[in-house]
C-alpha cells in the first residue's frame, strides 16, 4: 500500500455494541451495530459455531443443571418438555430418566428448574416446570415424582436453612428440615405487591430472594418460629423477571443476574435492583420480541466472566439470538442463530471417555480407567429440535455463519479539516482456507448518517495483503465488514491512508 500519506490505525472496537449513543459519540471504539462477532480474550473475532454434543433426543430442551453425586464428578442433567435426561459419557448418549410413566407437559414456557438437596446421605435432584408435579431423582433408575404433596405447578425451586423452597402463584413453600418429603407447612403468600412470584435464587445458605413481576422480596431463615422464614419487601414497582431461567448467580460473587421486563440486564445483591446498562436494555429493546419474552433465559461462563441472555427477535417465531455481556467492561456484543431455535444452555464442565485406542502402553499407566476421562469447562446449547451443542467450532452444524460489525464514525485527520481516504489495509489472521470478506467504508460530513460505499471483497485465505481502494472525500469515516464464515475469522485492524485537503 505505497503512499505519501502516513497510514492511520483503525483500531479494534473493543467498547461493543453502542445503540445508546451516536455514532460519533462511538468512534472506531465501538460498533454501531454487529452480529456474530466478539471482542475477548484480546482478540476480535467471528462467534464460535455450533458443534453437535451428545445424541439428538427429539425433545425440547428447557434447563440443564451440573453437580456431583458420588463418584460421578460434574453429572450434566437436561431437562425438557417431556422428560429429564442425563448425559452418559461413556457412550456420549443422553440417557432417559423418564422411563413411560411420568412424562412433562407444558411446552414452550415450561422451563425446568433445578436444585440439589442431599438428605438422607444421598444428594437428590429435584426439579420443577410450572405445570406438573414435582420430580426427583436419587441418582439411579429413573425419576419419580416428589412425595409429601408438593406444590403442583410451581414455578421455581432453591434451597436454603438445609429447607426446599418452592414457589406457586403468590405463595412461598418450605419443606421440613432436611426432609424433602415433608411438606406439611402451608407456606405463606407474598400478596402485598401484585403479581405472581416469577423466581427464586438464593443468596448463601440462609437468605433468598422471591422476584415478583414487579417486585422483590428476601426471605430469611428463621430458628424455631412457626414460620421458619421472614419475608421482607426490598424494592416495589421495579420490573421483574420475564421467567424463571431468566434469573441466575453470577458465579461466586453474591449477585443475581435478570432479563427484567423492560428489556434491562439487572444486577441484585440483595440490597437494591441495579442495571447493569442502557447500552444493553436499548439493544434488546430495539431486536426482542416482546410477546415471546417468557421463553427467555440466561447464564453465566465464569470462565470468560460473560453474562448470556437469550431471547427471540423481532419477527421471530422461537428464541433466535443473543447477547454476550462482558462481567467487568460491560461490553456488549450480540450473537445470533439464523438455522437453530435455543431454549436452553449453561457453563457445564464438558466430560468425555478416553478411546482405547488412545491409551499409552498398558504397564505405563498409573491411574484407573475412572480417572481417564478429560474435562474441558464450555458453555452447552439446546436446540428445540432436541440436538444439543457445544458452542465451539467455525460452523453451525455444518452451516456457515452469517456476521458482520460496523464501526461508529472516526474523524481521521484535524476535526474542522476534510480530506480523501484513498485506500485501506485490511490485517486477519491468515485464514485456514478460502474465506471472501465483504468490506465497505462510509463516510459523513457534518454527523449526517453515514453514506457506504459499494463493498469489495478480499480472500483472507489467500495470505495478503488485503488492500481495498476508495478514492472517498470526507471528514468522518466508519468501517463495515461482513461475510458467511465457514472457517475461522479473526480481524486484526486496518490501517487507512488519508490525504487532509482543506476546510469547509
Amino acid at each position: 500500500m505505497p503512499s505519501a500519506e502516513t497510514p492511520l490505525p483503525i483500531e479494534l472496537p473493543t467498547g461493543g455494541i453502542r445503540k445508546d449513543i451516536p455514532p460519533l459519540a462511538i468512534g472506531f471504539n465501538g460498533l454501531v451495530n454487529a452480529e456474530n462477532w466478539i471482542y475477548r480474550d484480546a482478540r476480535f473475532f467471528v462467534r464460535p459455531g455450533l458443534t453437535d454434543f451428545a445424541d439428538d433426543i427429539s425433545e425440547r430442551p428447557m434447563g440443564f443443571h451440573q453437580y456431583d453425586h458420588g463418584d460421578e464428578n460434574d453429572r450434566l442433567v437436561m431437562g425438557t418438555d417431556d422428560s429429564w435426561w442425563h448425559y452418559n459419557s461413556g457412550t456420549d448418549a443422553w440417557d432417559d430418566l423418564n422411563g413411560i410413566a411420568d412424562p412433562l407437559t407444558g411446552g414452550a414456557t415450561a422451563q425446568v428448574v433445578f436444585r440439589t438437596f442431599e438428605s438422607g446421605g444421598v444428594v437428590n435432584l429435584i426439579g420443577v416446570n410450572g405445570n406438573d408435579e414435582p420430580r426427583l431423582w436419587d441418582g439411579t433408575g429413573n425419576y419419580e415424582l416428589l412425595a409429601g404433596n408438593p406444590p403442583t405447578g410451581a414455578v421455581s425451586i432453591a434451597v436454603a436453612a438445609d429447607r426446599v423452597l418452592m414457589a406457586k402463584g403468590d405463595t412461598f413453600y418450605w419443606s421440613g428440615n432436611l426432609d424433602e418429603e415433608d411438606w406439611t407447612a402451608s407456606g405463606v403468600r407474598v400478596a402485598d405487591t401484585p403479581g405472581d412470584i416469577i423466581a427464586l435464587m438464593e443468596f448463601g445458605q440462609r437468605a433468598t430472594a422471591i422476584y415478583k413481576e414487579s417486585s422483590i422480596y428476601m426471605a430469611y431463615a428463621q430458628v424455631d418460629l412457626l414460620y421458619k422464614f421472614r419475608i421482607e419487601l426490598v424494592r416495589s414497582g421495579v420490573p421483574g423477571p420475564v421467567s424463571s431461567n431468566a434469573v441466575f448467580p453470577i458465579g461466586e460473587l453474591g449477585i443475581h443476574g435478570y432479563l427484567a421486563e423492560s428489556g434491562a440486564v439487572m444486577l441484585f445483591d440483595g440490597n437494591a435492583p441495579v442495571s447493569i446498562g442502557d447500552h444493553v436494555q436499548t439493544h434488546i429493546r430495539a431486536t426482542r420480541d416482546y410477546d415471546l419474552r417468557a421463553r427467555s433465559f440466561g447464564f453465566y461462563d465464569p470462565i470468560q466472566n460473560d453474562i448470556y441472555i437469550f431471547y427471540a427477535s423481532s419477527g421471530a417465531d422461537d428464541v433466535n439470538s443473543c447477547v454476550i455481556i462482558n462481567y467487568d467492561t460491560k461490553a456488549m456484543h450480540y450473537y445470533t442463530f439464523g438455522n437453530n431455535t435455543i431454549t436452553a444452555g449453561y457453563a457445564a464442565v464438558i466430560t468425555d471417555s478416553v478411546l482405547v485406542g488412545s491409551l499409552p502402553i498398558i504397564d505405563t499407566i498409573d491411574i484407573t480407567f475412572g480417572e481417564m476421562e478429560r474435562g474441558q469447562t464450555g458453555v452447552v446449547l439446546g436446540d428445540a429440535g432436541g440436538q444439543v451443542y457445544h458452542h465451539i467450532g467455525f460452523t453451525d452444524d455444518g452451516q456457515a455463519i452469517n456476521n458482520y460489525f460496523e464501526t461508529g464514525l472516526q474523524v481521521l485527520g484535524e476535526p474542522q479539516r476534510f480530506g480523501v481516504l484513498t485506500a485501506a489495509e485490511h490485517l486477519f489472521l491468515t485464514a485456514t482456507a478460502s474465506q471472501d470478506i465483504s468490506i465497505a467504508l462510509g463516510k459523513s460530513d457534518y454527523g449526517e448518517a453515514r453514506t457506504l460505499q459499494a463493498a469489495q471483497d478480499v480472500d483472507i485465505g489467500a495470505g495478503g495483503p488485503y488492500e481495498t481502494q476508495h478514492g472517498l472525500p470526507g471528514r468522518f469515516y466508519s468501517l463495515r465488514m461482513s461475510s458467511l464464515a465457514e472457517i475461522g475469522v479473526e480481524w486484526l485492524g486496518s490501517l487507512a491512508v488519508y490525504a487532509p485537503t482543506g476546510l469547509r
